[in-house]
Formats: structure tokens, C-alpha cells, sequence
């Protein structure tokens, strides 16, 4: 699956064809991982042109689903009651990967809590499933988008350059975004979900 913010053209007409809308979930780094990201865009831009950098601020993609709007207030609390439920924890981003030939990211250095947090949120999978709709489609590679949509011979040298630049950034994971796209409109955010507080020991 794509790194990309926004659903990709084939899941929209998918959703389209189904009367439904795409769904994507996100988590939003801190200001001053979003200023290090936003960094490492301009050298991309500076060096390859601004032409392949991602419209929206920088985001982590987490997972997807489709389904239909009357779904959502139920869908909403169910991933409200999944994300209270879920602890706070942090991330950390460590050098840049690539997906060939078309993106360039900062890679997460150790998705395991991604995955557990994906793991309680498919949850939600017999209410869509319920509806005549997949279940939730989770990320493959976890990192937060530098540049995409790159041509492949502007892809190979940029990668061969992000590939010697060093990153390593920590930050901390409170909040889940949802955010809705139907075919043809602009995309909207829907909820913001708060993970629940750090256990502190007695």
C-alpha cells in the first residue's frame, strides 16, 4: 500500500462504484518532528523541484477503509472507545527508506506498536464487513512522506542522496486523525481521537 496522504485513484473509484468513501487514518508528529520533515521536503525541492512534494503537512498514513457516511457516527465511536483504550507511546523516525520508484519517506524504526494499534483497531472489520465492505487495509511500510509521485530516473538519484543523510527523531503519539475523501471533493477531516494516558506506576 501506498505512503501517499490522500486515498489512492483506484480505491476512490472503488469507493464511488460502492456509493461509499474512502477513509484514511493518520498520526500527526509534533512541531518539532513536522519542522524536521518539512526540512528534509525543501532539500528535495531545492535539489529536484517542488513538483513532487506532498501537498498536505506532514502525516503518518496508519490504515484505510471504505464505507459508507451513515457508517461514520457509529464508526467514529467505536474508533473513539479502540483509541481511548490504546496508551499514549512514542515514535521514532531513523534515516529515509524508499518506495520504487515513486516515494520517498522517514522511516519508522520500529513499527511494533503500529502494528498493535492497527491490530485493536480492526475491531471495527464485522461492522464493515457487516455492510459489504473489506475490513481494515493497514500500511506496509510505516514512515512519514519526503517526497512522491517521483519519476523514476529523478527517484534513483534522489534516493541514492537521502540514503546518505542521517535522521533520527523521537516523537510522541496522543492523537489519531480520520479523515474522509469521496470521489471528486475535497478531502475533510472527520475526528480527531485522543490515545489514552501512560500508565504510571503506583
Amino acid at each position: 500500500m501506498s505512503l501517499q496522504v490522500t486515498p489512492t485513484l483506484s480505491a476512490l473509484t472503488a469507493a464511488s462504484q460502492a456509493g461509499a468513501a474512502a477513509y484514511t487514518l493518520y498520526l500527526m508528529p509534533d512541531e518539532a518532528c513536522t519542522a524536521r520533515i518539512n526540512t528534509a521536503r525543501q532539500l528535495f525541492a531545492g535539489r529536484y523541484g517542488t513538483y513532487n512534494l506532498p501537498m498536505q503537512p506532514p502525516m503518518l498514513s496508519l490504515a484505510s477503509f471504505e464505507a459508507k457516511e451513515v457508517m461514520e457516527d457509529t464508526l467514529i465511536r467505536w474508533l473513539q472507545r479502540i483509541a481511548g483504550q490504546f496508551q499514549s507511546f512514542h515514535l521514532r523516525l531513523n534515516n529515509f527508506g524508499g518506495i520504487p520508484p515513486h516515494t520517498i519517506y522517514a522511516r519508522v524504526q520500529d513499527p511494533t506498536l503500529l502494528r498493535a494499534l492497527i491490530g485493536q483497531l480492526r475491531r471495527i472489520d464485522p461492522y464493515l464487513n457487516a455492510s459489504s465492505f473489506k475490513g481494515l487495509q493497514s500500511e506496509q511500510r510505516f514512515g512519514i512522506p519526503v517526497a512522491a509521485h517521483i519519476m523514476h530516473m529523478v527517484y534513483d538519484k534522489a534516493m541514492q542522496y537521502f540514503a546518505m543523510q542521517e535522521l533520527c527523531i523521537d516523537f510522541s503519539v496522543q492523537q489519531m486523525i480520520l479523515v474522509r475523501e469521496a470521489h471528486g471533493l475535497p478531502s475533510r477531516q472527520v475526528q480527531i481521537f485522543s490515545l489514552g494516558p501512560v500508565w504510571q506506576a503506583a
